[in-house]
């Protein structure tokens, strides 16, 4: 739409169900935007002497900045690139982010949204919402020093930054800090006043506060956490949910999730999420889009095969774990894991580690570390080296019950003695 940008177009504009633009018929590339929400804002397209198109905005139509007053800047800006200037980029220069607050929501926008996954952008908002921004928060970017970074961590790891909302009758946000909390938000300042912050001309080149800062030793530093079930394990819990599905104690998607869990290896999400289009039982295999390491296809036991061909699809619900709201997965299954593992007697083992104890049974039996990450779908074999001790275990295991038995035939009376009869070689 073209017309004449005056105080009165502004006005009459109705938001529509996209943005509306209105290009001016008298200054090259001036524009009024309208935004669904009735955000009108003014803006200038043009290209600058590198071919560069450019769409820098101009402001925010208010009682103080009206229509003219951005006429008259648009003609300004336009004049400007005439002579070569680039009026856009040099005011996205004196507008960069300058207190870490500012930096935190460009990364988001920038970055975390763009170009993680999800889940990964939203634990790097909740990293900088919790702790990050309430310590760094105003801080000059150029000015951050090794020094803010590791007293900001220090409190992080000390629980400094600690805290509990209620966001309901019956819902309750917890932030506890710690060391591994610190650990990865160490990390995220790595990235941001890093590479992010430097490609940006923020901090100089070379400059990352966080090199030279350590990371907190945890109980999982050396070798990672690496809780897995034992066979006697796995019939405890075994018989607690028997008893629970018994009793209907439980959602049923609870005891589903964990048998699924501990049938194939996957994720949580990839559990919780997993829709029945997703699932192939012909060809034994659950075909996924989307998951940490990118689309898989991951290949199905008999037992996984069996608990699939049971499980009651809802005509309504394309999840395979239905949950208590019509057409959603089930939610709520951290709680209702510490209720199953508490009955269990299994108190330090987390829903992750059900995992781990799928790949420590092939690794177990046997299997290379190749084709445990590969059972696992591990995006290299590196992830799958923590099940290297799976096969310690079992040469150890190994030499006890050879020890064992070599001290009783030593121990034995010449009477109990077991005769291995002679062989001879053909």
């Amino acid at each position: 739409m073209k017309q004449k940008i005056t105080k009165m177009v502004v006005d009459r504009v109705v938001p529509g169900a996209k943005d509306t633009i209105i290009r001016d018929t008298e200054i090259p590339g001036f524009f009024l935007k309208v935004t669904p929400k009735g955000r009108r804002c003014y803006g200038l397209y043009y290209r600058n002497r590198d071919g560069r198109e450019r769409r820098p905005m101009i402001g925010v139509h208010s009682e103080g900045f009206t229509a003219d007053k951005a006429r008259r800047i648009a003609a300004e800006w336009h004049a400007r690139v005439k002579l070569g200037e680039d009026p856009g980029a040099e005011r996205t220069h004196d507008r960069r982010a300058e207190i870490f607050s500012e930096l935190a929501e460009q990364y988001l926008t920038e970055h975390a949204r763009q170009h993680k996954k999800p889940s990964s952008a939203a634990a790097d908002e909740r990293n900088l919402r919790n702790h990050l921004v309430p310590l760094l928060g105003g801080l000059k970017i150029h000015a951050i020093q090794p020094a803010d970074i590791d007293r900001a961590l220090r409190a992080i790891a000390n629980g400094k930054t600690a805290f509990e909302e209620r966001l309901g009758p019956r819902a309750v946000r917890k932030v506890v800090g710690g060391k591994g909390a610190a650990n990865r938000c160490r990390s995220l300042l790595s990235k941001m006043l890093g590479e992010f912050a430097e490609q940006r001309g923020m901090r100089p080149p070379g400059a990352n506060p966080c090199v030279r800062i350590k990371p907190y030793r945890t109980e999982f530093s050396d070798k990672g956490r690496f809780r897995h079930l034992s066979p006697q394990e796995f019939l405890q819990l075994g018989l607690v949910l028997e008893e629970v599905e018994q009793k209907g104690s439980e959602h049923p998607s609870v005891v589903n999730f964990v048998r699924l869990a501990l049938y194939t290896g996957c994720r949580r999400d990839e559990i919780l999420k997993l829709r029945w289009d997703h699932v192939d039982l012909e060809a034994r295999c659950l075909r996924l889009p989307d998951t940490k390491t990118g689309a898989k296809e991951l290949p199905l036991g008999a037992p996984a095969c069996e608990l699939l061909t049971n499980i009651d699809r809802q005509p309504d619900n394309a999840f395979v774990l239905i949950g208590h709201k019509p057409g959603h997965h089930f939610v709520g299954i951290e709680k209702a894991w510490h209720r199953i593992r508490g009955r269990a007697g299994l108190d330090d083992v987390t829903i992750h580690d059900l995992r781990r104890s799928f790949g420590s049974l092939g690794a177990r039996s046997g299997l290379s570390l190749i084709r445990v990450g590969k059972m696992l779908a591990h995006k290299s074999t590196k992830a799958a080296e923590i099940y290297a001790r799976i096969a310690e275990d079992v040469t150890r295991d190994d030499i006890e019950a050879t020890s064992l038995e070599a001290k009783t035939l030593l121990s034995s009376k010449p009477t109990d003695q077991i005769v291995v009869p002679f062989r001879r070689d053909k």
